[in-house]
């Protein structure tokens, strides 16, 4: 194994000749060499994350189909929130967690009588699940051939059951911003094609992973709560540079994943950074890419991740990502950490 590279120090030699007879850096030399080259020469290979789950190439009309539909089961536990669940400016009493142990986008919790409990959504089985605060399943309901108004009334009405004595009522679910689907229009979801929905429950699950260990790693206190909106059905963190400064105007970095969208049919991860710089330099990264068209993030689509084929190495070239882009945007940003 060692004879193959053979050649990798004497080319790190000559790399270093170059940069320093030209006079310029080696950063600057190695903005023309390809990245996979760059990490053997060099180490550049990301953190592994524990406990990764391989991630498949996508079909991409299956998967479109799955991720609107779970999408929708989300909207019906971010619903639960919405109406039971103190507001919060910030919107997050309707968001959901990772919950790693079930392996569950858990809601915020209700108070039912002297008991919290909580609405899930399992993507895998595309199961709806109400669970108490030790996170045992109170019920559950197994969503395949059943509309979304009837898996929000079941909710509503195991919520009351469990003692939420107020009366739940109808749950306000809001179809704006999610792709047309039959499931939109009152018809069945349909759990077919299992891998598929394991794959975009495997996606949820690593995204939560990466990014509870990339926060840990910042020396920064302006990193907040790993969430997964039911908005836009992304799991992401927020990064803000600027302590007490206006929403509007603070420097910010978001990083997450999601599932598609309107940019990409895929699931992709992002790096994004507020304000957007007017004529930004962007720098190289050695995975993934710079997307500009209607917003300015750094972009690592599941066509570019799936062409590793082990999980150690998948969830290093995800590490590798979101490390620079982050630096990079913070570079953008001038901020000097």
């Amino acid at each position: 194994m060692m004879m193959e590279f053979w050649w990798v120090f004497p080319v790190a030699i000559a790399f270093s000749a170059i940069a320093i007879a030209s006079g310029v850096s080696g950063a600057l030399v190695a903005h023309h060499i390809p990245g996979g080259i760059l990490k053997i020469i060099f180490g550049l290979v990301g953190q592994p994350i524990p406990d990764w789950e391989l991630l498949h190439p996508v079909d991409i009309e299956t998967f479109t189909d799955i991720r609107i539909q779970a999408h929708w089961a989300a909207r019906i536990v971010g619903a639960v929130g919405e109406a039971l669940v103190p507001r919060v400016p910030d919107d997050s009493h309707t968001s959901l967690t990772w919950l790693e142990g079930p392996a569950i986008l858990g809601g915020a919790a209700v108070q039912a009588g002297s008991r919290a409990v909580y609405a899930a959504i399992h993507i895998g089985r595309m199961e709806l699940l109400l669970l108490d605060a030790d996170m045992n399943t109170l019920q559950v309901l197994t969503l395949d051939q059943r509309s979304v108004a009837e898996a929000a009334a079941w909710l509503a009405g195991v919520i009351d059951e469990a003692g939420y004595h107020e009366g739940t009522g109808d749950l306000p679910l809001f179809t704006r911003d999610i792709p047309d689907h039959p499931v939109g229009s009152g018809g069945p979801f349909s759990h077919r094609s299992e891998r598929e929905y394991q794959d975009l429950q495997n996606w949820f699950g690593n995204s939560s992973r990466l990014l509870t260990a990339f926060s840990g790693s910042l020396d920064s206190s302006g990193i907040s709560p790993i969430r997964c909106w039911p908005h836009h059905f992304d799991i992401a963190a927020l990064l803000s540079l600027d302590r007490d400064a206006d929403p509007e105007k603070t420097r910010s970095i978001g990083m997450g994943m999601t599932p598609g969208d309107g940019s990409y049919a895929v699931p992709y991860f992002y790096v994004t950074l507020w304000p957007y710089p007017d004529a930004p330099d962007l720098p190289d990264l050695t995975e993934g890419h710079w997307h500009t068209e209607g917003w300015v993030g750094a972009v690592l689509t599941a066509e570019a991740l799936t062409r590793y084929t082990d999980e150690e190495e998948q969830s290093r070239v995800a590490w590798t990502f979101l490390d620079e882009a982050v630096s990079a945007t913070r570079r953008l940003l001038q901020d000097p950490a």
